[in-house]
């Protein structure tokens, strides 16, 4: 027995468009935006004949794909960040499994169990980083208490200096008058 791992381009349909769109908005990804849709089925040939026999459809463990980046994919656009998703149709089920970006940018990868049809969407969201700038709100407070210190600072001290004034007058009239 040989075993094909066979990737398709497939046309994409309005009734799978609809149901692999519906599935995305139900997953919270409002703007996502389906980019190409394929299969991936494993095909068991015969080992002496090389006749198909049948595919598998499922395995026991999720092995791990790569699928390419379309070219003609916008790029992000400064102050957005792009999240990239798999959406896999198995039977009746469609469900949505995050994609991750390569290293070097050309592919996104993903983990399945299963194989059918699957499609690849992105969705661009703004990020939320961006730097306030100093406003000064709070220096309304701080000129007013600044200068209420400074004028209580001043008449505490023009106080004393009164006050030493006057001490200093009367021990000089105590003086003046011996």
């Amino acid at each position: 027995v040989n075993l094909q791992l066979v990737v398709e381009d497939v046309k994409a349909t309005e009734e799978i468009t609809k149901e692999f769109t519906k599935t995305l908005e139900d997953n919270k990804v409002t703007s996502g935006k389906i980019v190409s849709y394929f299969d991936i089925s494993i095909a068991i040939k015969d080992a002496k004949t090389n006749e198909k026999l049948g595919n598998l459809t499922e395995l026991t463990k999720k092995i791990q794909f790569s699928v390419a980046v379309p070219e003609g994919i916008e790029s992000v656009k400064d102050g957005f960040a792009r999240n990239y998703y798999i959406i896999k149709k198995h039977g009746d089920k469609v469900s949505v499994i995050d994609g991750i970006l390569s290293k070097d940018g050309k592919s996104i990868i993903f983990e399945t169990d299963e194989f059918s049809t699957y499609a690849l969407a992105y969705e661009d969201k703004a990020v939320n980083n961006v730097s306030v700038p100093q406003t000064f709100d709070g220096i309304t407070n701080v000129l007013v208490f600044g200068s209420l210190a400074i004028i209580g600072a001043a008449a505490i001290t023009f106080y004393f200096k009164k006050e030493l004034e006057n001490k200093d007058s009367y021990f000089q009239s105590l003086y003046e008058d011996r």
